[in-house]
């Protein structure tokens, strides 16, 4: 045997392997007719077409490497902590115990359960962290994911309320690398959570925001093809006087937006000073990376994006006027002061 025959075979066999969890009564939970925890934060229209078995892009191939990767560190780190806990302390519901809590349409699998001396109940998740992420932990939703399952764990069990959670992260390149939170309980957002899973389940998928515009969702999705084409097909063409109670809804709208995109526009001018700033004092220390203890910070070159040198190609008397061709449309909106709001 190849080495490609063998790794091809491994690829086979993990690439279809499905994690099954259990629920609290014991029961192979169907992930299909719930949102889970992950899940419920992500593009509401993407997470309806999900569970509402939307047709997928042709060709779209679902990544496991992540999945498995996880797997592998959560199991880990689950044993360590289960061997380093004090006396009096509990960790329950971790590993092949784990137990998927439903309510309603929504559920979620905690990693584990940590019980202090005291009777308390705190949920743990553990997730695993690229070295080269550069972003802020925790994640948004992360800390989303752990409001679900301190809000199921307590309706599950009112007698244990469980109030707050820790999210530990372990660095995939060297398990030693691991930075922890506290989480505490926001009722709020628990229940904004179960609205939205109801929502994917009794809304048409096309009738949902398409969040992942926003949230970056698109570019992992499996169901741009089908969101494309039906936000092209309910773009409005009607023109007509809008009513009194219709013109009401859409003022507070239009000013939160002509507002936030003031914001933006400030924060992007303050993110642009702030950034020559920093880079000013490094290059003054000739430091091309720095360390305060609080933050790190690295200033290098990136290499530049390769393009087509237009004048070059003109220049040699090729036309590519033949060869261009027109991008998916797309739907715009945009809005502008008429006049000033009227004080009252």
């Amino acid at each position: 045997m190849k080495a490609e025959e063998l790794v091809r075979g491994v690829v086979a066999e993990v690439a279809g392997e499905k994690t099954q969890f259990y629920t609290t009564e014991g029961e192979v939970h169907d992930r299909a007719t719930t949102a889970g925890a992950s899940e419920t934060f992500s593009c509401l229209r993407k997470l309806s077409y999900s569970k509402q078995d939307a047709p997928e892009d042709e060709g779209f191939v679902q990544e496991w490497g992540f999945f498995a990767r996880g797997n592998v560190i959560e199991e880990w780190l689950a044993k360590a902590i289960l061997r380093s806990l004090p006396k009096g302390y509990r960790f329950l519901k971790f590993g092949q115990f784990q137990e998927t809590i439903v309510l309603g349409k929504l559920s979620a699998t905690p990693d584990g359960i940590l019980v202090t001396p005291e009777g308390e109940y705190i949920a743990v998740e553990i997730k695993s962290i690229d070295p080269r992420f550069g972003g802020t932990l925790p994640k948004k939703e992360h800390v989303y994911q752990t409001h679900i399952q301190m809000g199921l764990l307590t309706r599950d069990n009112p007698a244990h309320p469980c109030t707050r959670a820790i999210i530990i992260y372990v660095e995939a390149s060297c398990f030693s690398n691991i930075r922890q939170f506290d989480v505490e309980y926001d009722d709020a957002l628990f229940l904004r959570a179960q609205e939205r899973a109801e929502l994917a389940f009794a809304h048409d998928p096309s009738t949902l925001p398409a969040e992942g515009k926003y949230l970056g969702d698109c570019n992992y999705c499996q169901y741009t093809s089908i969101c494309g084409e039906q936000i092209l097909r309910d773009v409005p063409f009607g023109k007509q006087d809008v009513d009194e109670d219709l013109a009401d809804k859409l003022d507070k709208l239009f000013e939160r937006k002509i507002s936030l995109d003031t914001i933006k526009r400030v924060a992007t001018f303050d993110i642009g000073q702030v950034t020559e700033e920093i880079k000013v004092l490094l290059r003054e220390q000739n430091l091309q990376s720095a360390t305060t203890g609080l933050y790190q910070a690295s200033y290098s070159l990136t290499k530049g994006r390769k393009k087509l040198d237009t004048e070059a190609v003109s220049d040699a008397g090729i036309d590519l006027e033949e060869f261009y061709i027109h991008g998916k449309p797309s739907d715009t909106l945009r809005v502008k002061t008429l006049k000033e709001k009227e004080k009252v």
